[in-house]
Order: C-alpha cells, then structure tokens, then sequence
C-alpha cells in the first residue's frame, strides 16, 4: 500500500485497503476495519468509482455487526452487493453474497441466508471457484446445524473439509472442525466430539483468528452443550487427545463417521 501511494497508483490501493481491512476483521480490529471503509469511501467520492464504494459500505457492513447493529449491516450488505452487481465483477458478487448470508444468518432469517449461499454456490461452479465451494458448503451446513438438521449438516461439512484441506486454508478449518464436532455430537458420537473440539481449539492457539459473530453464536452454543453432556474430566482428556491429532487424521475422522 506504501508502494502504491508513493506510485499515486489509487486503483490498486484500493484493492489493497479492502484486503487489508478483511485481515483487521480477522484479527479483531474493528477501528482499522473502520478506517480502511473512510478510505475507500472518501476514494470512491473523489474518484467516482462504484466499485470502491461497494467495497467500503461491505466492510462498513462487517464492523456494524460486530457492534451489535445487525439490521443496518444487513441494508449496507444489500447495498453494496447491488453496487457490485452494477460493476459486473462476478468473483466480489460471489463474496457478497456470502457476507449477505452471514448477516441474515446472524439475524435469524435462515431463509435468506440460504438463498444467499446458494447464489455463492452457482457462482462457484461457474467460476470453478474452490474456495467458495467450501466457504459456502461449510455455511450451508451451519444453517442446517442452527436448524436441527444434522443430517445435511454433516454432509455439508464433509464436503466443504474436503475441499478446504484440498486449498491449504487455514482460516477456516477450525470453524469446520468445530461444526463437524457439534454435528456428530447430535448424531450421537460424544467421544469423537470432544476429540474435533480438541482438535479445532489446537489449531487456534497456533493461528488465533477472530471469527465473525454469526460464527460466535454457533461456537458458544456448542461449548455450553457439550458441556452439559459429558463431565469435565473427560472432555478435558478428549480435548487433548484431539489436540494431539494431526490435521489429516482428524478430518479423516470426520469422513470416516456414518451414523446409522
């Protein structure tokens, strides 16, 4: 970015305030998150530019939810992915959708949060775009979680492991893991559950990333659940036996489990 200004390159600037303003929000700072979106917006005025615009109202959509203003993310959300949609950049229309997805999600209506993944998911198959495959199975199958569904929850976690350890991505392995573990502890396997927890809670020590408060909600949900169901003393020594797993193993372990 210091680059780019020293060049008055603001075109690619912009790319690089957006970029970067996703990687304050997963380090959970929310005021450079803020900054970044004045930015941007003050350069789409000056340059005219849509694009920049949608760019700054969907960070500006991210740092709302995470202060607890879901209803005004939600409009900023559908604001810049029109915006987006106006400017024809199909692979920022695909994302949009999912942040769309995470805020409806947040704010309970799973029916448009469905409709918003599934939009990703075509988006996906067109661009053969991998990592939205496994974003957007993976958040099909927390709404299918958050909905009782484990069936379809467990089918879409599997797919979008898969996918994700295929890319290398680290950011949202332990998410998956976390819903994998929630899933098959309503599917009846307590012990393997507390192993995936131990697993995913292993990975975040190594690489801490702040989740987005549609993923909080989950998280918390399925810690105050597992700890109703299984005593401290074992789910303390499951943790560290999947903490102990590598990588590999415990996604087999997700693949490898078939309720009758």
């Amino acid at each position: 970015m210091a680059l780019c200004r020293s060049l008055g390159d603001e075109l690619l600037l912009g790319e690089g305030l957006y970029r970067v303003g996703l990687t304050a929000l997963f380090q959970d700072d929310s005021q450079a998150l803020g900054r970044f979106a004045d930015e941007l917006e003050e350069m789409s005025q000056r340059l005219k530019m849509p694009r920049l615009r949608a760019q700054a109202l969907s960070h500006r959509a991210a740092f709302e939810a995470e202060h607890g203003n879901v209803g005004r993310a939600i409009a900023l959300a559908e604001e810049s992915l029109e915006l987006i949609r106006q400017d024809g950049d199909a692979y920022s229309y695909g994302f949009f959708q999912n942040v769309l997805g995470e805020l409806t999600r947040l704010g309970g209506d799973h029916a448009r949060a469905k409709v918003a993944y599934e939009t990703e998911l075509r988006f996906a198959e067109q661009l053969g775009c991998k990592r939205f495959l496994t974003v957007g199975n993976a958040n099909l199958g927390m709404l299918a979680a958050a909905e009782g569904d484990w069936p379809t929850a467990l089918q879409r976690t599997k797919v979008a492991l898969q996918i994700n350890h295929a890319l290398g991505e680290r950011r949202n392995m332990p998410l998956q893991l976390h819903t994998a573990a929630e899933v098959v502890m309503n599917l009846g396997d307590l012990d393997l559950a507390g192993r995936l927890m131990g697993s995913a809670d292993g990975l975040l020590e190594k690489l801490p990333i702040h989740y987005w408060a549609s993923d909080q909600k989950p998280l918390q949900r399925f810690r105050e659940m597992i700890a109703k169901r299984v005593p401290p003393d074992r789910l303390a020594r499951l943790r560290q036996e999947g903490a102990a797993l590598s990588l590999e193993e415990a996604i087999l372990r997700v693949l490898g489990f078939n309720p009758s």
